[in-house]
């Protein structure tokens, strides 16, 4: 018996278009779009130095170590004539010696504004440079400005902190993968239906307890969410690029249990929802794509104001424990983390599972 339905789900499974298409499909085409958008900011292009020309020594000598990334933002050379030089390209910008300062430049643009940023600073700095001259006479000027101005500190925001936090996307993407595992289980609930399957029909005169079928119905399901949530890992993490840490089984862990979370779940709706297929597998996809939602799948701000406003919501989401604990697997080394959305996960599971047990009870009879 067990085999047989187990086969039967495995085949009933590759049936209905719906499954393959929310739960790899959509996620498959939804992460090479995000990839796509956010590859300039994942991986911007190389920082190439601007060639400036700066007349005051003060200001030159703390332009000179002004870096992004470790790489030297400009190098500082002398023309004849800057102005004619800018004009026609071999020099970026050109600061006369002037105060306030003023910027020689073909354009307005992100390069103007960063040095204006800089210049202001080490202005502000000069200012100050007569009055502790002043009190010391023995200080040395060009150090008085680089230490009070630090233009350096204007740039404290990498490209690795801006990819980390990118990151977040992509995992809700899996995370959603897992949580496909909620239309499985409405499937599940569904051709154990007397009233709403010919399979049910057939179940419904069977000497066996009803609940007992729900088991190879499970187990199909779980393998074929696996094998989902397998081929989204490999595409995400080998042909997107995304890290994922070197904890490789506590992710394929989570994997596991996000998937029984998400079939336990799905049954639940498909025991509580009445109506078509189509009815309770909408109701499955519109719970899961909204808490992706909330886990911060469009805009991480939601996430943000989740955790901030309603802390509750995002301890329970089941987006948000699977995101977050594919998260803590790559930033952090302890596995604290980890461990606590393993153990609410799988307690809700129990939770979901013991609700499903008591409705298929409270719901058999014979069919005749």
């Amino acid at each position: 018996m067990f085999r047989q339905l187990f086969k039967y789900r495995l085949i009933g499974t590759l049936r209905v278009w719906q499954i393959l298409f929310w739960n790899l499909v959509f996620p498959l085409a939804l992460s090479t779009f995000l990839y796509l958008a956010m590859s300039s900011i994942m991986y911007p292009d190389p920082l190439e130095a601007l060639p400036i020309q700066a007349d005051n020594a003060l200001v030159a000598d703390v332009l000179k170590d002004v870096e992004f990334e470790g790489v030297k933002m400009y190098t500082l050379e002398e023309k004849a004539d800057p102005r004619q030089a800018v004009a026609d390209g071999t020099l970026r910008m050109y600061v006369p010696d002037e105060s306030p300062p003023v910027i020689v430049a073909q354009k307005r643009g992100v390069d103007a504004e960063t040095l204006s940023s800089i210049l202001i600073s080490v202005d502000r700095a000069m200012q100050a440079v007569g009055e502790i001259m002043q009190t010391d006479p023995t200080a040395d000027p060009a150090a008085i400005v680089e230490e009070v101005a630090s233009p350096t500190s204007i740039f404290t925001d990498s490209g690795e902190d801006s990819k980390l936090l990118m990151t977040n996307f992509f995992y809700t993407v899996l995370a959603m993968v897992c949580l496909g595992a909620i239309t499985l289980g409405v499937v599940n609930v569904y051709e154990t239906e007397a009233q709403s399957s010919s399979m049910g029909k057939r179940l419904g005169i069977a000497p066996h307890n009803k609940r007992t079928f729900l088991i190879p119905f499970t187990v199909a399901s779980l393998l074929f969410n696996l094998l989902y949530a397998g081929v989204a890992l490999l595409y995400i993490n080998f042909v997107l690029g995304i890290p994922f840490g070197e904890n490789i089984p506590a992710v394929l862990a989570t994997i596991v249990v996000g998937s029984l979370f998400g079939l336990s779940i799905g049954m639940v709706i498909g025991l509580l929802v009445k109506g078509s297929l189509d009815v309770r597998m909408n109701v499955g996809i519109g719970l899961y794509v909204f808490s992706s939602f909330l886990a911060g799948m469009m805009s991480l701000d939601v996430k943000q104001l989740i955790t901030l406003y309603v802390p509750i919501v995002h301890k329970i989401n089941p987006s948000s424990l699977i995101t977050n604990t594919f998260s803590s697997l790559y930033y952090f080394e302890d596995l604290t983390v980890f461990r606590e959305n393993l153990l609410i996960m799988g307690a809700m599971t129990l939770v979901f599972l013991g609700i499903v047990w008591f409705l298929t009870r409270r719901n058999q009879y014979e069919y005749v």
